[in-house]
């Protein structure tokens, strides 16, 4: 991580622990929050919108030259889990990836292991299959979609009874590709 110099990655500083079951990660402050955390504040400001269509498209900027410049490392870097909660805004919304614990070096073409948080992820890593950052690409899509909806992927879809679909029906769907998020009129 401490190789990974860009605006758009949370920087990182270092590590503390006072035992090494305890150690935790040090960044640089991101104080706007979490981009879902954002996303639900929106939502519940009575259309008096903080984020705006600037913000959000801005955001979606800054996420996507983060991983331009991921994917262009050697070796690459996959992050795997990218999702809302791992995007961190600043006070003036400008967006940085996080969170790398399952992030992978890559100099092969071969990633398998289904790894991730199930909403985002792209069916080739649901399934288990091979990958590469084609599935970063997916989960950014993922996000825009949230970006536009602010609601979490697949969250207002209903089944032919009217029902919410469970998370089992929804990665059922998504692996099998007859499922994938929709953007807002």
């Amino acid at each position: 991580m401490d190789r990974i110099d860009c605006p758009y990655v949370v920087r990182f500083l270092g590590v503390s622990w006072t035992k090494p079951s305890d150690m935790m990660l040090l960044t640089e402050l991101m104080a706007g929050g979490d981009l879902r955390q954002v996303l639900e504040s929106n939502q519940s400001t009575n259309h008096n919108h903080q984020f705006t269509w600037h913000d959000k498209v801005q955001c979606a900027l800054h996420i996507a030259e983060g991983l331009v410049f991921l994917h262009s490392m050697d070796p690459k870097v996959i992050h795997r889990d990218l999702k809302s909660r791992n995007v961190l805004l600043d006070a003036d919304f400008n967006a940085k990836i996080t969170d790398f614990g399952i992030a992978r070096e890559t100099d092969d073409a071969t990633m398998t292991a289904g790894i991730g948080t199930y909403r985002w992820i792209a069916p080739e890593v649901l399934l288990d299959g091979h990958y590469s950052e084609s599935a970063d690409i997916f989960s950014l899509g993922v996000i825009l979609t949230e970006l536009s909806t602010e609601l979490i992927p697949y969250s207002d879809l209903r089944n032919d009874k009217g029902n919410v679909y469970t998370d089992t029906a929804i990665m059922a769907k998504v692996m099998a590709g007859e499922l994938i998020p929709t953007f807002g009129a």
